[in-house]
């Protein structure tokens, strides 16, 4: 009964679309009280709205059931964990959740944006989130490693991917974007919503970054229709793509 009412309040108020985002919000913000970690953070808050939004409309489409869900670049695991407990709570049955990190920050580089090791978060403490806010590890796996190592051809004979429906690219740099791009181009769903989340660094340039990376990646994948989905917040943008 409360929650149906919750609901109509916020249809009232037109915000009924971040639903999902808000419950968990909340929920997270209510268990972090009562734990000795407060940890267990995203750097980037309309990355959730993203994923909700992206979410909403792939079970619409009827696309989610027998796909991944990919995420590159963890931090702390908080939206890899969000985008599984919404999944759970939209009644998505059956998909898989795979997480790519070194675990070790950013490689060296030599950028005026970013230090090497930037966004450095340990698999152990990752591993540590994930299992208190309770994501089932019968469908999440974690690949450790530099993308330029470890996203080949012997990673995808490890695991036995699906098609990919919802892939979220929070990577920063121009190598590791394209390094993700060349290595899911192969798995991508007939519909898949793609998901920047440093679209608008380097002062939101088109020769650096995510955006120089995904224009070579349109370039090369002509048989891919691409449609602007939308930004959220400053610095995170949604395409989604159709063969």
């Amino acid at each position: 009964m409360l929650k149906d009412q919750v609901k109509k309040m916020l249809h009232s108020v037109g915000i009924y679309k971040h639903y999902h985002f808000l419950r968990y919000v909340l929920k997270y913000k209510i268990k972090s009280w009562f734990s000795p970690d407060h940890s267990f953070y995203t750097l980037s808050p309309p990355l959730l709205l993203a994923i909700n939004a992206s979410l909403k409309k792939a079970q619409e489409l009827n696309i989610l059931e027998g796909t991944d869900y990919m995420e590159f670049g963890l931090f702390r695991g908080f939206s890899f964990w969000y985008t599984q407990a919404a999944a759970k709570e939209a009644g998505i049955a059956d998909m898989h959740y795979y997480g790519f990190d070194s675990f070790k920050g950013l490689p060296e580089v030599y950028d005026p944006e970013f230090s090497t090791g930037d966004f450095e978060c340990g698999r152990d403490v990752v591993e540590e989130n994930l299992t208190k806010f309770g994501v089932d590890w019968e469908k999440t796996f974690l690949i450790e490693g530099f993308y330029s190592n470890s996203l080949n051809a012997h990673t995808r004979s490890q695991y036995d991917f699906r098609k990919c429906a919802i892939c979220v690219i929070d990577c920063d740099l121009y190598d590791a974007a394209k390094d993700v791009l060349e290595f899911i181009t192969p798995m991508l769903n007939q519909t898949c919503f793609l998901i920047f989340d440093d679209w608008n660094c380097y002062d939101a340039d088109d020769d650096k970054g995510e955006r120089k990376a995904f224009a070579e990646f349109i370039e090369k994948n002509h048989n891919l229709k691409v449609e602007d989905y939308g930004q959220f917040g400053h610095n995170c943008k949604v395409f989604l793509l159709k063969k």
